[in-house]
């Protein structure tokens, strides 16, 4: 379990837990600007309307997306805003005066939310500013029309200038779609981030497969934005969600690979995030946010094979000792009995020495933990993974309506066996985005999908490939340049804040989302450390062209095997390497004698001249370039050069997490239920008996 706060978390590998920080009292949103305002602008947009159908302009205001109530009134102004309000795509409702048209509606279509604890409308959220042009709101004109009417002369004497000079102009506005409503400032919405083990970008439909079925996934790229140049920061589980988790590259937290360890062994061990280092929802907690985050886990029965074997050969061998050791008791046989004895001996020390490195890591690192007590140990992976789907259910339904961040790792090829029954490639996204829907959340809630990194194609049983497919993109995980190590979905949905079936073809980084989720709760990013991110609020909305990463640098542990530079002049983007695994066997474009290609020593490739491709024209990195095939290459070489010195010069020596002093197991550091060294406990952490 990974906590999202300023605990210190142990272990990635196959432990899983559920953890919730609720916030001090309710969360309660409240508009930037008051109802009194929005009537004001409500009211001067009738009566441009009004103006426009005088001199033959359009006859109706642009229709809202969403049902709101529209109350009649007992004044002029009253019956003013009416009008505007049903021309805008409102329902006539019963009489009533300025409180009953503000009151909140209990009803999910009402427009206007109080200052109470959010429950979601059917489109943007209350916080909602009617969008003019600064010229067709001056101050003047919107300080005065409370109370202002048809028939009231008050708005003729203060609005008369303000009718004849901007007419025109807000015909233009209409009609260019200019006064469209955008969500507010100060709004802040649920965030859920969904994030896929070993997921390649291949293995979804919205990506082009064709094959595996994805409907969820790719229903939610059509009503969001999705990413073409998302990239990990590693290729490697845990520095690569260590990147996510603090939007800084794993090295400047010492959570790079050292030499011959790349990832956390034990949840006994002391490695780990340093407790310095600021999580995004350690921002969000601070900003009122609940949050929370449930990993089901690394799956350890993708050993079961092995093991399985392994103990066919243990009691094989056990049943000949023991053959042997009756025929010398019954005298059939003159082997001397410190033979036999010693033949048992290694039987013993063969059993032991493959049960420690399956089943005692299985019981000690296989656990289910809430918060930070233990509740099932060893965990059972498929009642796990329904388990922690539900834990995600149950913390929407209690923190969805106001303010929570749910951080939620899924399950997807990494684990087949578990999931023979069901026809998707992802297990669970669905019953979470139908819980949104469920609860009227879709419109208040951000919602994030991606991949730590790309698939593992060492991972086998057999001649079934376990890791997921990259597509077109070169290389896996492991691979810290290749991009199929670290290209990985992005997809986005905010519906009436992000435009739908919007797709992006700009680098961007999963170390983007922590400066991204810190803006949308309304936080600042840490000052007093550099931070590797770019918010992708600006990118998303279409408020920017281009991503704010002119370059970007690709380690495989503490080495940096590649980076590439986005020319945006001339909109290219070339990647640069300076190392590269050798795969093994040769040509088989991965490293399926060790499990994983290596970062450094003899497994690794280094390129003086470096390799360089244009990704742009070259997306699978099969066509090197050369100075004779491309004029800029000693240009581009040289200028990515001098961009990876600048980026050196940022770096600070930091203490190494995955030393062997950090690795090395530690039993007082072990969670256990139950009696040590064999812990073992139920759902409910009571001991076994």
């Amino acid at each position: 379990m990974w906590v999202l706060s300023d605990h210190k978390p142990a272990s990635w590998r196959c432990r899983a837990g559920f953890q919730d920080k609720a916030s001090e009292g309710p969360f309660t949103f409240r508009k930037s600007v008051d109802e009194r305002t929005q009537e004001k602008l409500f009211a001067a947009q009738f009566q441009g309307l009004e103006r426009i159908k005088e001199r033959g302009g359009p006859t109706a205001l642009p229709r809202s997306s969403w049902g709101h109530r529209c109350w009649s009134g007992r004044s002029a102004a009253d019956e003013v805003l009416r009008g505007a309000c049903l021309a805008t795509g409102g329902s006539a409702q019963g009489p009533g005066g300025r409180n009953a048209r503000l009151q909140r509606s209990r009803s999910p279509s009402s427009s206007w939310v109080r200052h109470t604890p959010f429950v979601a409308p059917r489109a943007p959220p209350a916080a909602l500013t009617l969008g003019f042009p600064p010229m067709l709101s001056p101050r003047g004109a919107t300080e005065d029309l409370d109370g202002a009417g048809p028939s009231n002369p008050k708005l003729g004497s203060e609005l008369a200038g303000f009718r004849d000079r901007s007419w025109a102009l807000l015909a233009a506005c209409l009609l260019l779609g200019a006064c469209e409503l955008r969500a507010d400032k100060t709004f802040r919405p649920n965030i859920l981030l969904m994030m896929a083990d070993d997921l390649g970008i291949g293995d979804l439909g919205c990506y082009g497969n064709d094959t595996l079925r994805t409907p969820n996934i790719d229903q939610l790229a059509r009503e969001g934005v999705r990413l073409t140049q998302h990239l990990a920061a590693a290729p490697l589980c845990t520095p690569s969600r260590a990147a996510f988790l603090t939007g800084r590259h794993s090295l400047r937290s010492g959570m790079d690979a050292s030499d011959g360890y790349r990832a956390l062994q034990w949840n006994g061990g002391s490695g780990g995030l340093p407790v310095n280092e600021t999580t995004f929802a350690r921002v969000l907690q601070q900003q009122g946010y609940v949050t929370g985050l449930v990993d089901p886990g690394w799956p350890a029965e993708v050993d079961a094979a092995t093991r399985a074997q392994l103990w066919l050969y243990t009691q094989a061998v056990a049943l000949a000792v023991l053959t042997l050791a009756a025929a010398r008791a019954w005298g059939s046989n003159s082997v001397p009995w410190t033979a036999v004895w010693g033949l048992a001996g290694l039987v013993a020390l063969f059993f032991l020495s493959w049960y420690a490195s399956f089943g005692f890591v299985r019981r000690w690192n296989c656990i289910l933990m809430r918060n930070h007590d233990v509740i099932a140990q060893p965990m059972d992976l498929e009642k796990t993974t329904l388990r922690t789907l539900k834990e995600a259910v149950d913390f929407i339904g209690r923190y969805g309506s106001g303010g929570g961040l749910l951080f939620w790792f899924l399950f997807s090829l990494h684990c087949p066996d578990i999931f023979l029954s069901f026809s998707h490639v992802v297990f669970g996204e669905g019953e979470i985005l139908k819980t949104i829907e469920e609860n009227g959340l879709q419109n208040s809630t951000f919602v994030y999908f991606t991949s730590d990194h790309g698939g593992h194609l060492e991972a086998r049983d057999g001649h079934q490939q376990l890791g997921g497919w990259n597509g077109v993109y070169r290389g896996g995980k492991g691979m810290g340049g290749w991009e199929g190590g670290i290209r990985v979905p992005g997809i986005f949905r905010w519906p009436g804040v992000l435009p739908a079936g919007r797709v992006i073809d700009e680098p961007t980084s999963l170390m983007d989302i922590f400066p991204t989720v810190v803006q949308l709760a309304g936080g600042q990013v840490p000052q007093d450390r550099v931070i590797d991110g770019h918010s992708l609020l600006p990118l998303l909305q279409g408020s920017v062209q281009h991503s704010a990463h002119e370059f970007l640098f690709h380690y495989c542990g503490k080495h940096l095997h590649a980076a590439r530079w986005h020319q945006r002049d001339r909109g290219r983007v070339w990647k640069v390497h300076y190392a590269t695994p050798q795969f093994h066997p040769e040509g088989a474009g991965a490293c399926y004698g060790r499990g994983v290609c290596p970062c450094s020593g003899a497994g690794v490739a280094h390129h003086n001249p470096p390799l360089l491709f244009d990704l742009s024209g070259d997306p699978s990195e099969a066509r090197p370039l050369s100075p004779s095939s491309e004029p800029l290459h000693g240009s581009v070489v040289a200028r990515v050069a001098e961009a990876v010195e600048v980026h050196r010069r940022t770096l600070s020596p930091v203490p190494p997490q995955f030393s062997v002093g950090n690795i090395v197991w530690r039993p007082w550091l072990q969670p256990c239920c139950g009696a040590f060294p064999f812990c073992s406990c139920d759902e409910d952490g009571d001991p076994l008996r």
